[in-house]
């Protein structure tokens, strides 16, 4: 088997636990039915992760499809694992795993888990960006810079949402981060253009 086979293997399998994760969440918040109360944030949250972990994964598929294929060291391959793992945690943190019989807040339990959330996908864009600044020794600067350009620029803006996010308490705040997240995530994933 090839690096990419190997990595798309491992890459697949998290991606799967981690939507996993979400849709069990859900299947478990509408089993609830009247003990949860709803709020749209904490589900935009998880839509946001998902939508982040299904962005990462078709970019990770096509950098892989498109890239040379050139000697990985075991530090690149780690990078990029705990990338992933990171999204893992991201996806996890977005909804409960469980409803208590006396009921749940979505709103409550996004305000008492807005940290972990915020902090993971921060997390996250750093990683993303310090992986493209460390590839600038591989390739030519230019080239690596039009070819991700809109991948860098949703990570640095992600990470200035993250940001702010872990640092103001208003939860209007929130709100447009995560429209803004959404938004910046459709637009930059949204043409998934076969080479």
């Amino acid at each position: 088997m090839t690096y990419f086979e190997y990595a798309a293997i491992f890459i697949g399998i998290i991606v799967g636990l981690s939507l996993a994760n979400i849709l069990a969440s859900v299947h478990k918040l509408m089993e609830a039915g009247p003990r949860v109360r709803w709020d749209w944030l904490a589900p935009a949250m998880a839509a946001n992760a998902t939508l982040l972990t299904l962005g990462f994964f078709w970019h990770q598929w096509l950098l892989m499809q498109t890239a040379p294929h050139v000697t990985r060291y075991f530090i690149y391959v780690l990078v990029r694992a705990i990338a992933f793992f990171l999204l893992y945690l991201a996806c996890a943190a977005t909804l409960p795993d469980d409803v208590p019989e006396a009921g749940l807040d979505l709103r409550a339990y996004y305000v008492a888990n807005r940290m972990r959330v915020w902090g993971l996908f921060c997390a996250t864009f750093v990683l993303a960006l310090s992986t493209w600044a460390v590839g600038f020794a591989e390739e030519p600067a230019i080239e690596r810079l039009q070819a991700n350009a809109t991948f860098i620029l949703m990570s640095a803006v992600g990470l200035l949402l993250g940001i702010v996010s872990l640092t103001v308490r208003a939860l209007w705040w929130h709100r447009i981060a995560v429209i803004a997240l959404a938004i910046l995530f459709l637009a930059v994933f949204g043409p998934m253009v076969l080479p």
